[in-house]
């Protein structure tokens, strides 16, 4: 699994040329986030989603290409038989152990 901040994700044009770390995708949804756009894009069977600045003219429907930094990408083992309760303190800013 890789993992990469959505802001280091770059949509770049449909002429780039192919390569290990582009991919091509659709638009699904774009969320507006204050200083710029969230956008949810489909590739194959996946969604990512990608921060993008106000200024960039891309809108749902749009078909872009998306390239993957190779030094922001890093590849992130998933712990085994997580589950989302195992999260929660942390997120909610709780504390680590839990009292029985």
């Amino acid at each position: 699994m890789l993992g990469v901040r959505p802001e280091d994700v770059e949509i770049v044009g449909l002429t780039k040329a192919d390569g290990p770390n582009f991919f091509e995708g659709i638009i699904i949804a774009s969320d507006y986030v204050g200083e710029g756009f969230v956008h949810t894009i489909k590739v194959r069977d996946e969604s990512i989603r990608v921060k993008c600045h106000h200024k960039d003219e891309i809108k749902k429907g749009d078909t872009v290409r998306l390239r993957f930094p190779p030094r922001q990408t890093v590849i992130v083992t998933p712990a085994e038989k997580l589950i989302s309760e195992d999260l929660e303190g942390g997120l909610a800013g709780e504390g680590a152990s839990r009292a029985g």
